[in-house]
């Protein structure tokens, strides 16, 4: 049985430092690309065909909806939870898809990464921070609590370790991360893992 991560630069940091993980890195895809593309295959998410039955699909993805597009959509009439919310309905509808395509595959979602300080950290020109360090803590502990329930209806498995990393504003935590918006160690990711295995 293997164990694969599928989603942007976070399936693959820091789960690159984890022996045995198969990593899917599909470039700098949104949370909300796949579920707006949750009935195409050929360009949004497909297991198909590296998942066997048996294996474990973790999925990652939401960080950079957090850090530079949902605070683009936030209205008067529309809070952040009701974007973030209609986001990941569509993701799991994506996700739930997935599923059916491969019999007996365990289905894991990772938690959305707790935001990078800014400033304090480098910054990808292509992939802004959009809204102040607060907003963005709201935007990741929300998207959070969405996937948290929606794992729950799904029977999916959610890790869940943004607390551990995160400093005591909600934002990542300069000791664990590779200096911009990733992890760099997988220490509580990989002993969530084996309580999974």
């Amino acid at each position: 049985m293997t164990f694969h991560t599928f989603g942007d630069s976070h399936a693959w940091k820091p789960f690159c430092s984890i022996p045995g993980v198969e990593i899917h890195h599909l470039g700098p895809m949104l949370c909300y690309t796949v579920g707006r593309l949750k009935h195409d295959r050929t360009n949004g998410l497909n297991i198909q065909p590296t998942v066997k039955p048996g294996d474990t699909a973790c999925f990652c993805f939401g960080e950079i909806d957090c850090r530079c597009h949902i605070h683009k959509h936030v209205t008067a009439d529309r809070g952040h939870k009701q974007v973030i919310d209609q986001i990941v309905t569509d993701y799991f509808i994506a996700l739930m898809e997935n599923e059916n395509l491969v019999p007996g595959v365990r289905m894991v979602v990772y938690n959305v990464v707790p935001p990078a300080r800014f400033p304090g950290t480098q910054q990808n020109p292509d992939y802004p921070f959009l809204g102040n360090n607060e907003e963005r803590v709201a935007y990741s502990r929300h998207f959070n609590t969405a996937i948290a329930w929606n794992c729950k209806e799904a029977s999916y498995t959610f890790i869940d370790v943004y607390d551990k990393y995160a400093d005591e504003g909600g934002c990542l935590n300069p000791f664990y991360s590779d200096g911009h918006v990733h992890i760099n160690n997988p220490v509580f990711i990989i002993e969530a893992i084996k309580e999974l295995l």
